[in-house]
């Protein structure tokens, strides 16, 4: 059985007569060689009689895809029955109502929260110590000392 496809290859196709080197567009090939394409790698697309493309893989490259849908039956829809007129209500005569004789709570009134604000601990107080120079610093001062009381 013969189908009209559309192949895309990534690559030469050795195993079909004659060799596919290149994409292949609206082509009729047997089962055969749409199999053999498929096998190599290449992306088949069958193209049905209304023009639609239907992917082929190993499930269906050997069956027919042009399957007509079949006609859904139209859904027999009843007629409507129409609605019973709603009975007239007669107004009620000497109806009492009763009244709530509970006694009504008192709204209290709500007063604002202030947020609080989280109790935060001191940083320790650092006491400043003089920074004492370091026995070499103090060695090189009295170099320059004594060399400038003697250039005097």
């Amino acid at each position: 059985m013969k189908k009209r496809v559309n192949v895309k290859i990534n690559g030469p196709i050795y195993t079909v007569r004659p060799i596919i080197q290149r994409s292949l567009m609206n082509v009729e090939m047997t089962e055969g060689d749409i199999r053999n394409c498929i096998c190599s790698n290449a992306m088949v697309e069958e193209i049905l009689e209304d023009g639609s493309r239907v992917p082929l893989g190993l499930h269906n490259y050997n069956k027919d895809n042009n399957k007509k849908k079949k006609p859904q039956p139209t859904p027999v829809v009843p007629k409507p029955q129409p609605k019973p007129e709603p009975k007239k209500e007669t107004p009620a005569v000497n109806v009492k109502i009763k009244e709530d004789n509970r006694p009504k709570e008192e709204v209290k009134k709500v007063e604002p929260q202030v947020q609080k604000k989280p109790y935060v601990k001191p940083a320790m107080e650092v006491k400043e110590q003089p920074v004492q120079p370091k026995k070499e610093e103090v060695k090189a001062e009295e170099v320059k000392k004594e060399t400038q009381e003697e250039k005097k």
